[in-house]
C-alpha cells in the first residue's frame, strides 16, 4: 500500500505535464536527396514553416537577398516533432539536432526544389553548429 501511495504524486505530476504541455506530435520536414554536400554556411534564426516544416532567416552579407527566409531541406531520415509550438529537428539515431527559434550556423548550399522559388538551403551535414 505504501508504494501505490509515494507513486501517485509521479503518476499525477507526469499527467499534469503531458496535459499542460500537449503530446509531442510528429511534423513532416522538407527533405532532400542529393549528392556532393556543399560547404557554403548559412546562418541565421531557425523558425517554423508552416509548408515546409523549417525555415532559416538567412543572414549573409555579400548576398543581396539577405535576409531572407529560405526553407530548409533536412537529409534523408530526418523527422520533425512539435513540441509546445517549437519543431525540433530529429536525425535517424533519434537525437534532437535543432530546435526552432534558436540560432544556428547550417553546413549546405542552395538546391533547387520543385514548387519552390529560390529553392531551398539543403542542410546536407545534418549537424546545425549553434550559435
Amino acid at each position: 500500500m505504501a508504494r501505490a501511495i509515494r507513486s501517485t504524486p509521479f503518476v499525477a505530476l507526469v499527467l499534469v505535464v503531458v496535459v499542460a504541455c500537449g503530446p509531442i506530435a510528429p511534423v513532416k520536414l522538407l527533405t532532400y536527396d542529393g549528392t556532393g554536400c556543399h560547404v557554403a554556411p548559412a546562418a541565421g534564426q531557425l523558425v517554423v514553416d508552416p509548408k515546409y516544416g523549417t525555415a532559416i532567416w538567412y543572414e549573409f552579407g555579400n548576398d543581396p537577398q539577405s535576409p531572407r527566409l529560405w526553407p530548409v531541406a533536412w537529409p534523408p531520415g530526418f523527422s520533425g516533432r512539435d513540441s509546445g509550438g517549437e519543431i525540433e529537428v530529429v536525425a535517424p539515431d533519434g537525437r534532437v539536432v535543432a530546435v526552432t527559434g534558436r540560432r544556428y550556423a547550417l553546413t549546405g548550399g542552395g538546391v533547387p526544389v520543385d514548387g519552390i522559388t529560390g529553392g531551398a538551403f539543403w542542410a546536407c551535414a545534418g549537424d546545425p553548429m549553434p550559435q
